[in-house]
């Protein structure tokens, strides 16, 4: 027989602290289950920001495309104004410039891809 089976008082403090352990030990394992949900509740938000960040980013990309479209659809032979009419064809050019940089002109505006230069 053990030390702590043959002498009560011994058996009792042999008994508190192996039920002190265990609590430390479940006590332990709650904070670890804890700290993963933490984290795992922190990854999905990193998640979602992402996702929403990437919509947001979509929708910019939408309405940038939409006001570049206004603008190419802009017809400089009825602007009377110089500077306006400069302003414009700086525009047109800067979007075109922009789009065949990154991609076909003609995917993204085909009625625009082949047209002259307006006469003042």
């Amino acid at each position: 027989p053990s030390f702590c089976s043959s002498v009560p008082l011994f058996h009792l403090l042999c008994n508190l602290l192996e039920q002190f352990n265990k609590n430390v030990v479940e006590k332990e394992a709650r904070k670890t289950a804890k700290d993963a949900l933490k984290v795992q509740i922190e990854e999905r938000k990193v998640k979602a920001m992402e996702k929403m960040t990437a919509n947001e980013k979509r929708e910019i990309e939408r309405k940038e495309k939409e006001t570049d479209m206004q603008i190419m659809s802009i017809n400089l032979s009825e602007i009377q104004d110089s500077r306006q009419k400069a302003y414009y064809n700086m525009m047109k050019s800067q979007i075109m410039d922009k789009l065949m940089g990154s991609a076909n002109v003609e995917a993204y505006y085909p009625q625009y891809s082949n047209e002259d230069e307006d006469e003042e």
